[in-house]
This record gives structure tokens, sequence and C-alpha cells, in this order.
């Protein structure tokens, strides 16, 4: 982690804060941003053998006192997911958010595409690329039911008999 210089005061201090604490409560979102926050603070703090990571979904005493209780590990996959994350905002978001603020010059803000949005965009105009292309074919289907319970069906498609190969 490269802290921000403007952070540095508060990473200063907390370092003071933990330095001759014996065991020190990390209580980050349980959430993969959570999760790397959580692990950049064990590591820049130095807390490798004196933390307890702690995890809870409402702020209840009940529930602080369950996380306190049952502390966690760090979830690796978590800060792995959050890491990719963070790479893949960069690669795509960052580099798109560039291309549309030079192509888009009059927008009321600043136009951006973050990963998520650009590829739900791309599916948006692939299908509707799919739709404007879209060559109607008509089916039909007769069936005949004779007198001797025999029953005939004839398949037709864009009204001409189906060739063999399309059985």
């Amino acid at each position: 982690m490269i802290p921000d210089p403007l952070k540095k005061t508060i990473i200063s201090n907390l370092k003071k804060a933990t330095k001759n604490a014996d065991e020190v409560l990390i209580a980050t979102d349980p959430d993969r941003e959570g999760e790397a926050i959580a692990n950049n603070l064990i590591t820049t703090l130095k807390l490798e053998n004196k933390y307890k990571r702690i995890k809870y979904n409402e702020i209840t005493d009940e529930a602080i006192k369950f996380a306190i209780e049952n502390p966690l590990e760090i979830d690796k996959a978590l800060v792995n997911a959050q890491k990719a994350r963070r790479m893949l905002d960069r690669i795509i978001g960052f580099r798109l958010s560039e291309l549309m603020k030079k192509k888009v010059k009059n927008a009321p803000t600043n136009p951006s595409a973050g990963r998520v949005q650009s590829i739900a965009l791309k599916l948006v105009c692939d299908r509707e690329k799919e739709i404007e292309e879209f060559q109607p074919i008509l089916y039909s289907k007769i069936n005949v039911l004779l007198k001797n319970e025999l029953e005939a069906i004839l398949y037709l498609k864009n009204n001409k008999d189906f060739e063999d190969n399309t059985w």
C-alpha cells in the first residue's frame, strides 16, 4: 500500500495508538473493500500477531459481542477480489473515461465509463443489434385428424416443406 501523503498523519497516529496495544480489533465493512482495508491496516500497522478481524452486519450489542467472541481470519479471496476489481477499474474504466471526456465535449457532468456499466452497455448494444438484424421466419403447422384416427402433421417453414436435413 502506498499511503496518500495527506494521510500520513492518520497512519502515524494509528501506529502510535496500536504500538503498545495487546490486541487490536479490526471492524471494517464485511465486503471486499472492507477486507482489503483490514488487510492494509494489518500490514501498514504491523499487526500480524495482535489483531482480531471482526465482522457484523448490524450495530447491536448482541451482534458486536458475537463478532468479538468469534473473530475471523482475513479472507484472502475477498482481498484478491478487491485487487482484481481495482486493476480492472484502472485498465478499463480509467481509459474509457478519458476517451469519453475527449469524445463527449458538452456533457453536463464529466462522463465516465466504469467496468460494470461498460460491459452492461455492450450487452445492451449487442442485443439491440440482434433485434435490428432479426429476420422473421414464418413457421406453420397443419394437423389433420383422419376418420380412422390417423393423424397427419405438416410442418412448413416460410410456407415451404422442411427439407430432410432440417429434422
